[in-house]
């Protein structure tokens, strides 16, 4: 109980930064995504572009860096 409200309350900011590299956690707002570059963050929204030329705003809760 006490790991699921720490999820919840926690996020990643400290952790996506931009220019880093990201995959988005799957979830109910849409499907798992990899290989993403942020290309902004504002508060707890991170604006990611996808290999196939997307752009979308993520919440950085969902996404997870990639560690080289």
């Amino acid at each position: 109980m006490l790991t699921l409200l720490k999820n919840i309350l926690i996020t990643n900011h400290e952790k996506i930064a931009v220019r880093a590299r990201v995959n988005r956690m799957h979830n109910i707002t849409g499907p798992e995504r990899t290989d993403g570059l942020v290309m902004n963050v504002q508060g707890g929204v991170a604006y990611v572009v996808w290999p196939n030329g997307d752009t979308t705003q993520e919440s950085v809760k969902h996404l997870v860096p990639i560690v080289e």
